[in-house]
């Protein structure tokens, strides 16, 4: 049995995020944001096109967060190195991928998220 379908997005910039919210917002659902650095994975999306992370400040907003839980998939290297950047976000869980750091920078990520009350996925 289904539990929850959680669409996902590729983001090239900020605005396909808002897309898909204006898309799905008869359902209040769970999103997933597909974050890709391009060396993890080839495919790079927002933040990381043109090579820009940027540092996400307190006021910084999804569009929809009223409304729709969000998670990350960091399909990053180093995922452990830009949780920091990526808690303001605001995300409710995080996916991290075993293989895209060292066992201590994957238990590290792991810390860090749960200091900053996000759910962890393996």
């Amino acid at each position: 049995m289904i539990k929850e379908i959680i669409p996902a997005v590729l983001p090239q910039n900020i605005e396909d995020v808002a897309v898909l919210t204006r898309r799905l917002d008869h359902l209040k659902c769970t999103i997933q944001i597909d974050i890709c650095d391009g060396r993890f994975v080839p495919a790079q999306t927002w933040p990381y096109v043109k090579n820009l992370l940027p540092e996400f400040k307190d006021d910084f907003e999804l569009p929809g967060w009223e409304d729709f839980d969000y998670e990350a998939d960091l399909m990053i290297k180093n995922p452990e190195l830009y949780i920091d950047n990526l808690k303001n976000l605001g995300v409710s869980r995080a996916v991290i991928h075993v293989k895209s750091t060292t066992k201590e920078g994957f238990l590290e990520a792991c810390r860090k998220l749960m200091v900053y009350d996000i759910e962890v996925g393996v």
